[in-house]
Formats: C-alpha cells, sequence, structure tokens
C-alpha cells in the first residue's frame, strides 16, 4: 500500500530556461488555471506534466538549473518577483509503502518468515519494478480526479458545440401536436368502438379512441358536436 511519494519537477521559464525543482519547495507555487478555493474537497495538491504554475522566485533558490538565460538569473536576485512557469516532466524520486500482505516466501533455505514484507522506501532503479495493480480504483474515484487520454488517428474529434447538437438531435422526443394523439404503431389494426372499450369498465380509452378516430377523418369532434 502506498502511503506518501516524493518528486521533483522539471519546469520551463517563458523564456526557455528551465530547471528541476523538488516538491517540497514547489508547494508554494500555485495552479495558475485552478480556480477552486484551496478548502476545496476536490482541490489536489499533485503535479502533473502540462500544468502552469506561478508564485515567488524564492521558490527556485534551491533548484537545480538545465539552462539559465541573462533574464532568469536577474529575477533570482528579486525573490518576491512572482513568475509563471510549465511543468515539462514529473519524476518519482522516493515511494514510501506499507506491506499488507505476501503472496509466496520460500522457507527452506532457513529465511524467517517474519522479515519485512518490503522496504518501507523505495527509490532508485527499483522503481522501475512497481506495477501498480489498481484493483480498488474504481472504488476511489470522485468528482475532480483527473486521468489522461492519448489520443488515436481513429478518433473523431468534434467540437463541443457539434457535441451537444448532435446529443440534442439523438435523445430530443419527437414534437407531435398536442391537439392530436399520436398515432399507433400498427395503422392497419382496426380500434376496437368506443363502447366495446367503454363495457369492459375504462371509459377514458374510450374518449381518447373517440378523439384518435376524429382526428384520422380530418375532423374536430368539438365541431361536430355543433
Amino acid at each position: 500500500m502506498v502511503q506518501s511519494f516524493k518528486t521533483e519537477l522539471t519546469v520551463r521559464f517563458p523564456d526557455g530556461s528551465t530547471c528541476i525543482l523538488q516538491e517540497d519547495d514547489a508547494l508554494d507555487l500555485e495552479d495558475a488555471l485552478d480556480r477552486r478555493l484551496p478548502s476545496s474537497e476536490f482541490k489536489e495538491e499533485g503535479f502533473y506534466k502540462g500544468q502552469r504554475l506561478c508564485g515567488p522566485m524564492s521558490c527556485f533558490e534551491g533548484a537545480r538549473w538545465l539552462n539559465c538565460t541573462k533574464g532568469t538569473k536577474a529575477l533570482l536576485s528579486r525573490p518576491h518577483k512572482h513568475v509563471r512557469v510549465t511543468v515539462d516532466d514529473v519524476k518519482v524520486v522516493y515511494l514510501f509503502v506499507q506491506g499488507v500482505c505476501k503472496a509466496y516466501q520460500d522457507t527452506s533455505n532457513g529465511n524467517n518468515q517474519n522479515d519485512e514484507l518490503i522496504k518501507y522506501v523505495i527509490e532508485g532503479e527499483a522503481l522501475d519494478r512497481v506495477k501498480m495493480i489498481n484493483i480498488f480504483e474504481r472504488c476511489a474515484l470522485q468528482i475532480g480526479d483527473r486521468n489522461y487520454y492519448t489520443l488515436k488517428a481513429t478518433d473523431n474529434i468534434v467540437t463541443l458545440d457539434q457535441w451537444k447538437r448532435h446529443c440534442a438531435s439523438k435523445y430530443s422526443p419527437p414534437v407531435h401536436n398536442p391537439e392530436c394523439p399520436q398515432a399507433p404503431e400498427n395503422e392497419g389494426v382496426r380500434q376496437q368502438p368506443a363502447a366495446v372499450v367503454a363495457s369492459h369498465g375504462d371509459t377514458r380509452d374510450g374518449e381518447n379512441n373517440r378523439d384518435l378516430q376524429a382526428c384520422q377523418d380530418g375532423t374536430d369532434s368539438d365541431l361536430r358536436g355543433r
């Protein structure tokens, strides 16, 4: 079971400067496009590739610079200056886990069954061997979770307005004349007379049949009564 993890970010400045920033140093940076309140239950603190962050230059004092322009060097002397950066990459550095169960252990060579199930801290090359099972992923999903999808060449890309019009034409009920009931599907089947239907104790259906017959004949029952 994963308890927590530590990441490092590769961020890019508008002038092309890039640096590697530890997650602890990036906590004071805010999502420039997120308008949710900090107290919202859907507020996420994690970072993702392509995210736009904004915050003071003091967050980059301990950064490891890969490329630093003269303009960015000048900003380092102004720690309270707010800047915007884009996240180019997010890399997991440490993974803190807790062993819950073990499927099998070979004790023939004298291994102790009370040995630690798994190391608490996973780092380095051992991270490449970690596999996420996600058995209970559907139980943990909630509104606001981010998911990623890679577009395929066969995907049909439409705008939001086109999708709304398609849904409206597909799911909207057909419009009928409110003064004339809809004709039955089996037009060849003769409707029962009103008197016969009424004899079964359902006079309301008899009235509906009379109105339907009047509409099919092109006349109005009210005008006929006059």
